[in-house]
C-alpha cells in the first residue's frame, strides 16, 4: 500500500484536506475566497507555491495536521518572502491551546528559513490560518495574549502577542460556501462529515460538483475519486450507502457519458484500494508477531478484508452468515480466488454459492 493509501486508512481528514490543499489551484482558490481582503491586496496568489515541510509533533498528529505555503508579500514597492500556515484542528472541539501551539510553529518556520537562507537580517512574516471543521461553533480566542495569565501593563512589553485567522465552517449554511464547485463540495464535506444526516447533504452537495462543466473530465474524476476515498475511510459504512452514493452520481453526470462504466471505473479503483489496504492490515498484523506463522494468518486476514471490502464496495451491506463463513476460510489460495470471483460476481447470493463446503 502507498504512502497516500495508508494516510486514508489512519488519517482520513489529514489526507483529504492534503490531497485538496496540496494543489496549486485549489489552494490559490481558497485563498482568493477566504482571506480578509486587507490580507489579499498584500499577496501575489500567482507565486504561491506548497513547502513540503510539517511541523506537527507526532502526539498531537490526532488532532492536526498542516499544511506551508511560500509566496511574495509587497511592501515598499520591492517583492519580499512570505508564508501562510494553515493548521487544521480535526476534533469536534476547539483546543484551548493552540495560539501556543501556533507560536512554536512559526518559530520552527524561521528556524528552516534561517537554515535555507543564512545570510539574512530579518525574518518574513508568517501568517497563522486554522481550518476548522468541528461540531460545535469555535469560540476560543485568536490572540496569544489572552491565554498569558498575568496580562499587567507593565508585562506587556516582555510577552508575545500575535492574533491568527480562524476559517469555521460549523456555523455556515451552503449559501456562504465560495469558489469553485470542487473547493464548495471539499468544504461542505469537512462541515458535513461528522453529521449524523450526511447522506442527505450529499444529495444536495455533490449535484453541482458532477454537473460543473468548467473542469475536464479527467479532472471530475480525479477529484470524484478523491471524494468517494475520504466518505469511504472518514465515515462508518452504514452512514454512507454506496448504492445511494451511486444514484447520485449515475443521476448527474454528463447524459452524454457511459453513466454505468463510469460508476464500475470508480468501484475498481475502490476496491483495488481495498484490496491493498487490507494485505497491509493483515501483513503488518503478522509482522508484528515475529513468527512465519503470524505473517500467514496476516495475510490470510488481509485477504478476508480485502473481499469483504469488495463486496461493500459493489452490493453495500452484507449479510453476517456471509461474514461468518468467510472468517472461517483458513486457506489463502481459497480467499484468493475467492476475492477475484468476488470483483464478477452478479450478487452476494450467487458468490457465496462458490464458498466451498468445510
Amino acid at each position: 500500500m502507498n504512502k497516500e493509501n495508508s494516510e486514508f486508512l489512519n488519517h482520513p481528514h489529514d489526507a483529504f484536506v492534503k490531497e485538496v490543499l496540496s494543489r496549486k489551484e485549489n489552494a490559490r482558490d481558497f485563498f482568493s475566497n477566504y482571506l480578509p481582503d486587507r490580507i489579499r491586496a498584500l499577496i501575489d496568489l500567482d507565486s504561491l507555491d506548497i513547502c513540503k515541510d510539517s511541523f506537527i509533533e507526532q502526539e498531537l498528529r490526532e488532532y492536526f495536521s498542516d499544511l506551508l505555503y511560500c509566496l511574495k508579500l509587497s511592501g515598499d514597492q520591492v517583492e519580499q518572502p512570505g508564508y501562510l500556515y494553515l493548521l487544521l484542528e480535526h476534533k469536534s472541539t476547539p483546543q484551548h491551546w493552540i495560539a501556543f501551539h501556533l507560536l512554536r510553529y512559526q518559530v520552527k518556520i524561521w528556524e528552516l528559513y534561517l537554515k535555507q537562507n543564512k545570510k539574512v537580517r530579518k525574518l518574513p512574516p508568517v501568517i497563522p490560518m486554522v481550518l476548522y471543521h468541528g461540531r460545535t461553533r469555535w469560540r476560543v480566542s485568536t490572540r496569544f495574549f489572552d491565554i498569558i495569565l498575568n496580562s499587567r501593563e507593565e508585562l506587556r512589553v516582555f510577552i508575545p502577542d500575535f492574533s491568527y485567522l480562524v476559517y469555521d465552517f460549523s456555523p455556515y449554511g451552503k449559501d456562504r460556501v465560495r469558489g469553485m464547485a470542487f473547493l464548495q463540495v471539499f468544504l461542505l464535506l469537512l462541515k458535513y462529515i461528522h453529521h449524523p444526516d450526511l447522506l442527505n447533504h450529499l444529495h444536495t452537495i455533490l449535484p453541482p460538483f458532477l454537473k460543473d462543466t468548467s473542469q475536464s473530465w479527467p479532472q471530475l474524476m480525479d477529484r470524484l475519486l478523491i471524494i468517494l476515498h475520504y466518505l469511504f475511510n472518514a465515515t462508518d459504512k452504514d452512514r454512507v450507502s454506496v448504492d445511494e452514493l451511486k444514484e447520485i452520481i449515475e443521476e448527474n453526470l454528463p447524459k452524454d457519458k457511459d453513466k454505468e462504466g463510469i460508476v464500475m471505473t470508480l468501484a475498481e479503483h475502490l476496491i483495488q484500494q481495498g484490496l491493498q489496504q487490507g494485505l497491509q492490515q493483515g501483513v503488518e498484523q503478522g509482522l508484528q508477531q515475529g513468527v512465519e506463522q503470524g505473517l500467514q494468518q496476516g495475510v490470510e486476514q488481509g485477504l478476508r478484508e480485502a473481499i469483504m471490502d469488495v463486496l461493500e464496495t459493489r452490493f453495500g451491506s452484507i449479510p453476517a452468515s456471509v461474514k461468518e463463513k468467510v472468517a472461517g476460510i483458513a486457506d489463502r489460495h481459497i480467499l484468493a480466488d475467492l476475492h477475484r470471483k468476488a470483483i464478477t460476481a452478479a450478487s452476494v447470493t450467487e458468490w457465496e454459492k462458490l464458498i466451498p463446503m468445510s
